[in-house]
């Protein structure tokens, strides 16, 4: 599969947030997306994921995702927005069989119950899996919709901060999770993150947003740099490298000039 994002744009009205925005991110590898609050993150993967409609390109194996009908882009796009939260009275299992969906019909096959119990034990929640979404904290509902997008065996998987709701321990467990599936299933995989010490450690590649604009792009040792830091950010920013990953440590807010 192939993703090519070229010239694209998007507005709320007449507030433009997307202007001009190319990428082609490569399959196996991880493509983060960082930058400050409103450069464009979440509006970037709602475009990819056909939930919102843009001017420019999205193409799939060379095919424009609005030639797509939604069912197919379900069956190559799994989207799993920051906000999960759902009134729903389902068990943890059906949840993750609702990833599914694309390829059930009136019955759920075997295949399906296995891909399900698969990525409960994989995302570590096997234990979880009869229990009702409203008995979980927020960190459990998380892993459960983290499995649930990847029950889906997407070729593009976007996942919008996805370690937002969880403790250290599993925003490790996660993002090695979906490292590991992203090279063995050879997958397009874009995450939308705000930390930068996490993004630095599990990136193949880094894309800064700012003000709606791709400001840089490359490796995370090549991106994260102090100068960076500052004229994107606003901080100053000490950068260490450890065994070749950049170690971002804050300083201070940047002043802004009194006029």
């Amino acid at each position: 599969m192939n993703l090519e994002i070229y010239n694209l744009r998007f507005s709320y009205g007449l507030k433009p947030v997307l202007k001009g925005i190319n990428m082609q991110p490569t399959p196996g590898k991880i493509t983060t997306i960082i930058g400050p609050n409103a450069s464009g993150k979440t509006t970037l993967l709602k475009c990819i994921s056909g939930l919102l409609k843009p001017e420019g390109s999205v193409l799939l194996n060379g095919k424009e995702i609005t030639k797509f009908k939604k069912e197919d882009i379900a069956k190559y796009i799994s989207y799993l927005p920051q906000e999960t939260h759902t009134e729903a009275a389902l068990t943890v299992f059906e949840t993750v069989l609702l990833g599914r969906l694309h390829s059930l019909s009136w019955r759920v096959t075997a295949n399906d119950l296995r891909i399900t119990l698969k990525m409960l034990e994989e995302v570590g929640i096997g234990e979880l899996k009869s229990k009702f979404l409203n008995e979980l904290s927020t960190g459990q509902k998380q892993m459960v919709f983290i499995a649930q997008a990847l029950a889906r065996q997407p070729q593009v998987l976007l996942l919008d901060e996805p370690t937002s709701s969880l403790d250290l321990q599993h925003q490790l467990e996660i993002l090695d999770l979906i490292r590991g599936l992203t090279s063995k299933m050879n997958i397009i995989t874009l995450i939308a993150l705000h930390d930068l010490n996490l993004a630095a450690r599990y990136s193949d590649e880094l894309i800064v947003l700012n003000s709606g604009k791709v400001y840089a792009a490359g490796t995370p040792r090549s991106i994260l740099t102090e100068e960076m830091i500052k004229t994107v950010y606003r901080v100053n920013a000490r950068v260490n490298i450890n065994n070749g990953i950049p170690q971002i440590i804050p300083i201070s807010s940047v002043q802004k000039k009194a006029f």
